[in-house]
């Protein structure tokens, strides 16, 4: 008498079979959201550094260059607007202004001639034209973004509308370096309305708080506290990663002997 051969498996062993696959299953899927949400987060973060670099190398750039004029013009100017006698079209709101809210940014107006005879957004002036360029936070369609528009001073004209530069950029704080009559060497950092003579200012220093600009960010969504220089206490409640940069930038022309 022969025995029977198994034919099939049993309602049991199929069941074990369904949960270990289910398992296996489970853990590829956990695997690759794990993975995609780093690769996510990396690329954010990555954003938000190129953000910061890039804004603060045109801050920078500009900030050097405060008060510069052709040695030839015999010229002395300002290193930054901050009256409206001085300030485009003669608007308060056109200067360097420290903020009054926590949660607002401050603007900076820096005054030069430009060796590129252009302004900040690559709009052309004359050779010997004196131009301001106003650098400020604004927001469009829900992002923040480092903006600057070019002020001819020369011709009481603005030379171009306000762009964007910089995607990002949501809050911006400006201290500035003041120093004693007995020399340069910088004393204390302090805000625009502290500063009382702008002729003893040898450097500046910017803090940005730095995002991805985008609406959605890659992180839990929670709230979290920022403080940039002065800024105070800012409360975000996102899952959009941020980070705050600060530089240092000494003013080229401010160890003049006429300072």
């Amino acid at each position: 008498m022969f025995a029977n051969k198994q034919k099939g498996l049993s309602l049991i062993e199929l069941m074990i079979a369904l949960v270990l696959g289910l398992l296996l299953v489970a853990g590829v899927i956990q695997i690759f959201l794990g993975t995609s949400q780093t690769y996510r987060l990396t690329g954010d973060i990555a954003r938000v550094q190129e953000n910061a670099r890039f804004a603060l190398d045109i801050l920078a750039r500009d900030i050097r260059m405060a008060g510069y004029s052709d040695p030839d013009k015999g010229e002395i100017l300002p290193f930054f607007a901050v009256d409206s006698a001085d300030c485009p079209e003669s608007d308060d709101n056109n200067c360097s202004t420290n903020a009054d809210d926590v949660n607002n940014s401050d603007r900076l107006a820096v005054v030069f001639d430009p060796i590129n005879n252009a302004d900040c957004i690559g709009n052309g002036v004359d050779a010997d034209d004196v131009i301001i360029n106003l650098y400020y936070i604004d927001e469009e369609d829900g992002i923040a973004s480092l903006y600057c528009r070019g002020w001819n001073r020369t011709d009481s004209a603005w030379v171009s509308t306000p762009q964007p530069l910089v995607d990002g950029i949501e809050r911006m704080q400006v201290l500035y370096g003041v120093t004693n009559t007995a020399g340069n060497a910088i004393q204390q950092y302090v805000n625009r309305n502290d500063v009382t003579d702008w002729t003893k200012v040898r450097a500046v220093r910017i803090g940005l708080l730095v995002s991805t600009g985008a609406i959605r960010g890659s992180i839990e969504s929670k709230s979290r506290s920022y403080t940039v220089l002065d800024s105070g206490k800012i409360d975000i409640n996102d899952n959009i990663p941020r980070y705050i940069y600060t530089t240092t930038v000494v003013i080229n022309n401010s160890s003049s002997d006429f300072l």
